[in-house]
């Protein structure tokens, strides 16, 4: 196996994580909607956090799963940046010598409304271990909506 192979195992891996992610996320939102009053469902991450935040201030119900709604969310805008450089960014280069290997990342067309990324250099471990980071944001998203669903327990 070519070393760069570790780097594009590392890369699918992380993409399969992300896509458990977001979906865990749609059922969070699935589950905090009000369908009388919020109809529509939105569909890029920004918009779902946002939603998310918003139906935590509107509907009291959701009161006690505000705060580790709102942490979910924080920690999910926190790594999104690294989420882009993954999928979007392209290797520009390649240190082979090094152990691990180290590629560098960059994505030439960025939106211009914001701060540009420079390049990223990575390993596959970090990238492994950015999948690893998914997975859990994955499970908590889930055990959110789970705890979002469940009607409350009368004592």
């Amino acid at each position: 196996m070519r070393r760069v192979d570790t780097i594009y195992s590392a890369i699918g891996r992380f993409v399969v994580a992300w896509s458990d992610l977001e979906y865990c996320l749609d059922l969070l939102v699935l589950s905090a909607r009000d369908r009388s009053s919020q109809p529509e469902i939105p569909h890029q991450l920004d918009d779902k956090l946002k939603f998310l935040k918003d139906s935590v201030k509107r509907r009291p119900e959701l009161a006690p799963f505000a705060e580790a709604i709102n942490k979910l969310s924080a920690d999910i805008r926190a790594v999104k940046d690294g989420r882009h450089d993954y999928v979007h960014g392209t290797i520009i280069d390649m240190t082979e010598e090094a152990r691990p290997m180290v590629v560098t990342l960059h994505r030439l067309l960025q939106p211009s409304k914001k701060l540009r990324r420079p390049p990223l250099k990575i390993t596959g471990h970090q990238i492994n271990s950015a999948a690893d980071d998914a997975h859990r944001l994955a499970d908590r998203a889930l055990d959110m909506a789970e705890a979002v669903r469940k009607p409350p327990q009368l004592n």
